[in-house]
């Protein structure tokens, strides 16, 4: 399925003038210094794995509209189709490393395949002193060698990313205290999952029939599910994450008004127009100003 939010690719984000890192080609950047604040203030994609070891402080942010609270030893992991957005930090301390998705492949890593956790979503799991020490002396490492430029740097760097990615994943598999818990309740499993197809059909898709068909329930289970967990309807989900695109095109695509609702698959511009200003409260071109 098309992802339309237009992704931030490394060579972007080393640009950006809140982002202080050490980068590897286009392969890789890794930072203990981010403004996180303004640097995600708005939603966006990166064209990469991400991952965020928090060290210390605090960090509300969204990923897929879905609300995370970060704090001290915790760790993130986003995919490359994943919204993220930051909604406030206070007194945040981190390391972040970003991979790009071709040199994942060329390292033949798959977290998705290895990692029951991580196959249907992000990552947000606890972890211990022990686990955040280990993990943090990647750092200075991976440093060192990318400014050395030697002419080992380059299978240096593909095994220390090796090892970080594989200690990551034992790490999460061994976690007693993940966020993502594998005794969840029967209606985290279907939100999740409703979530996750949702991210994959939301340009296509924004009838509950449709998504309840694909999970085979009926639609008045999955509204009522989606309904007592997270305490927002399913069609209102829906919408919000329709809107969340649409306003990211409006911001930051050459794409007209037009293109947008045929993009997002509406019948006519009208319609796509009537939609948003119902939800929104302002026209497509107002918002776009």
């Amino acid at each position: 399925m098309e992802n339309l939010l237009t992704p931030i690719t490394i060579k972007q984000l080393v640009k950006r003038k809140h982002f202080y890192a050490t980068a590897y080609k286009d392969k890789l950047i890794i930072a203990d210094k981010l403004s996180l604040s303004e640097l995600f203030k708005y939603p966006c994609r990166l064209d990469a794995v991400s991952i965020l070891i928090c060290t210390d402080g605090k960090m509300e942010c969204t990923i897929n509209l879905k609300k995370y609270t970060v704090e001290k030893n915790m760790i993130v992991i986003c995919r490359n189709c994943d919204i993220l957005q930051i909604l406030s930090c206070e007194n945040l301390e981190v390391y972040a490393g970003v991979v790009s998705i071709d040199f994942i492949n060329e390292l033949k890593i798959n977290f998705w395949q290895q990692n029951y956790r991580l196959a249907p979503r992000s990552t947000v799991t606890k972890i211990t002193d022990t686990d955040k020490e280990l993990l943090k002396h990647y750092y200075p490492l991976l440093h060192s060698n990318i400014l050395s430029g030697s002419k080992e740097t380059e299978n240096i760097i593909k095994n220390l990313i090796q090892a970080f990615v594989y200690n990551i994943i034992s790490i999460i598999n061994i976690s007693n205290v993940s966020v993502i818990d594998s005794t969840a309740s029967r209606n985290e499993v279907l939100f999740d999952k409703f979530m996750n197809l949702l991210s994959q059909f939301h340009t296509k898709e924004r009838s509950v029939r449709f998504y309840a068909s694909e999970m085979c329930l009926t639609p008045n289970y999955l509204s009522g599910a989606v309904k007592d967990f997270s305490g927002k309807a399913a069609l209102d989900w829906i919408n919000e994450y329709v809107i969340l695109e649409a306003k990211t095109l409006l911001k930051y695509s050459e794409l007209s008004v037009q293109e947008i609702s045929y993009k997002l698959n509406f019948p006519t511009q009208s319609a796509f127009g009537k939609y948003f200003k119902r939800l929104v409260g302002i026209g497509p071109k107002d918002f776009r100003g």
